[in-house]
């Protein structure tokens, strides 16, 4: 990649429409900027944004590697490069994920249940914080150090379950996003090590938060909430160490897990910027692998096990396609509510253009398209079409309004 490309990508950044623009003047407007529009489709909006971001990282990253001939130099070189260059990424993947998707998808939710005045409330002194500080302590930190907190403009009370869906959504977008970057890795055949990064850190997260809401029990915290629901509402007891045990359990039996943490040693010692997904082989160039999210909805917990068939053989060729994944899963209750949701999921890959759906059927219906064309060699124009019936977990997750969305976006590729 030449110099140009990256400083193109700095100015792409301006007209993919995202917060940043009014990130910067620290005021109040970076969740409000694009009005109700966005937060009708933050879900495909906002994962878009922080791929975008992160592919941009990556970009940077791999520019360094080339023009350091980190390829050709020692494992000592190769190591020194991951913690210094590696690790920079890694900060800025997380403040990626933590402000855009973790800490918007708060807002999100309150927002399109009548609570649309939004604001960062300092944990120590109750003091506003600014959407830049907000976002600079998640760079420097990890945490906002600030809870995202939403209104309604007559101070008027809101639904409690509302409130809870709200409360669990920044876990969740974590575990979604985790989801879709192991997806595209499939699709792909191959991941990087620089999306290991996201890969990892929002697949650990709920675990992280669940363990850290356990030493720190005294205060608030979305999962402490999310406990003390479970206990008033559905009389489950332990819930955190519940949901700490089965995240762990779950994350570390999903094989995308293993690849991720295996890309940096991979990379020290190999110089290898990429490597394989698990599968196991099934012959005519096909291979089935799995994967094992959890989410946090407002009644119960859920577990979600899910096969993979990927081909690049003969069942990509029925299609006329590149490659092809096809998956199904079962989603069901590990505490509180009991509830069980079907899922399928199909992908393809046409050359420039790919293009997945995911089908969810329980108590209600969740259906969703996605269409992305790479316009160039860093930018995609991409489509999302949803519709969410009932009371789909699936599409509450992703279209918690309910009915249909339409979004159309522009990504940087990578």
């Amino acid at each position: 990649m030449h110099r140009k490309d990256f400083i193109n990508i700095l100015l792409i950044t301006t007209a993919l429409g995202i917060p940043s623009a009014s990130l910067a003047e620290g005021g109040d407007m970076a969740f409000s900027v694009a009005g109700d529009g966005l937060w009708n489709a933050y879900a495909p909006a906002s994962h878009s944004l922080v791929s975008s971001l992160d592919n941009m990282g990556a970009m940077a990253f791999e520019l360094g590697h080339d023009r350091l001939g980190m390829a050709e130099r020692d494992a000592n070189a190769r190591l020194t490069y991951l913690a210094t260059a590696g690790l920079a990424l890694a900060f800025f993947n997380r403040a990626n994920s933590i402000f855009f998707g973790h800490e918007g998808s708060h807002f999100h939710f309150a927002h399109l249940t009548g609570r649309t005045e939004h604001r960062f409330v300092d944990h120590d002194d109750q003091s506003t914080v600014s959407y830049l500080d907000a976002y600079m302590r998640s760079l420097w930190s990890g945490q906002t150090k600030a809870s995202a907190a939403s209104k309604s403009p007559d101070a008027s009370a809101s639904d409690p379950v509302e409130i809870m869906w709200a409360n669990n959504a920044g876990v969740n977008w974590q575990m979604a996003h985790s989801e879709i970057v192991m997806r595209e890795n499939l699709l792909a055949g191959e991941g990087r090590i620089t999306n290991a990064m996201p890969y990892l850190y929002n697949r650990f997260y709920p675990s992280f938060y669940a363990l850290r809401d356990l030493k720190n029990d005294d205060d608030s915290g979305d999962l402490i909430d999310f406990r003390d629901w479970l206990e008033s509402q559905h009389g489950e007891k332990d819930s955190l160490e519940k949901i700490a045990t089965y995240s762990l359990i779950a994350m570390l039996a999903s094989p995308a897990t293993i690849d991720a943490a295996t890309a940096g040693q991979d990379y020290v010692y190999g110089g290898e910027l990429s490597y394989r997904p698990f599968g196991i082989d099934m012959g005519q160039g096909a291979s089935l692998s799995w994967d094992i999210p959890t989410y946090a909805n407002a009644m119960n917990f859920t577990i979600v096990p899910t096969v993979y068939l990927r081909s690049q053989g003969a069942l990509a060729d029925k299609f006329g396609a590149d490659s092809v994944v096809l998956g199904a899963g079962i989603e069901f209750a590990v505490l509180g509510e009991d509830a069980q949701e079907l899922s399928a999921y199909g992908a393809a890959r046409w050359g420039k253009l790919s293009g997945e759906v995911e089908l969810a059927a329980g108590d209600g219906s969740y259906a969703s398209l996605g269409l992305s064309y790479e316009v160039s060699d860093i930018l995609s124009l991409d489509l999302a079409a949803m519709h969410a019936d009932g009371a789909s977990l699936r599409g509450k997750r992703n279209l918690p309004q309910g009915g249909d969305q339409v979004w159309l976006g522009l990504s940087v590729n990578f």
